[in-house]
């Protein structure tokens, strides 16, 4: 079964609804209208047509961009597929036609606007116990533990650093933390 994909434009036209609460299933919902414009040369200004209001929900990684960045008035592109879902309500059945984005962005025709990348911190495995070693701070008091676990070293199978590639090893003229380059020295 082949499914219907949808690209609008538009404007928000409700405050967001947002459930944040669970991490990985994020979702963010609001409406959008869609106006249909023509230009009238009798008056000489643009009237408004025919008009198209749909409901877009976002899950996951786009909800959490869009939460901080999308406004009731913005002018927003929406992509994504069109469905409807059914649902019992007051003993009847009702259907709703709602898009499931895929991107939401700002309509970059009717504004300007400032792009901030978000950076996702990678999942980290919980590892067993005893890979962990604790260790003391100058200023921790005897018996407490340092709330800052570091996993134990583990013996180096790799090969020596002097088999390494050069720009794998900082050189002692550069900080550390530009010594290794594989994107022309971008930050992300």
């Amino acid at each position: 079964m082949g499914s219907a994909h949808i690209q609008l434009s538009g404007n928000v036209a409700t405050k967001l609804k947002m459930s944040m609460d669970n991490p990985g299933h994020e979702r963010v919902s609001f409406r959008v209208i869609a106006n249909d414009r023509r230009f009238d040369a009798t008056t000489n200004t643009w009237l408004d047509g025919d008009e198209f209001s749909v409901t877009v929900v976002c899950w996951g990684s786009l909800a959490r961009g869009v939460a901080p960045s999308v406004m009731i008035g913005d002018p927003v592109v929406v992509t994504g597929k069109i469905l409807n879902r059914r649902y019992e309500a007051e003993g009847e059945t009702r259907y709703a036609t709602e898009v499931k984005a895929v991107t939401v962005s700002h309509d970059l025709t009717r504004g300007t606007a400032t792009f901030r990348k978000i950076y996702h911190k990678p999942a980290v495995e919980a590892a067993p116990e005893e890979n962990y070693e604790v260790r003391e701070t100058p200023d921790s008091s005897a018996g407490s533990e340092d709330p800052y676990r570091l996993p134990a070293e583990q013996p180096a199978e790799s090969q020596p650093a002097e088999s390494q590639p050069a720009e794998s090893q900082p050189s002692e003229s550069e900080p550390a933390e530009f010594a290794i380059s594989s994107n022309g020295g971008a930050p992300f």
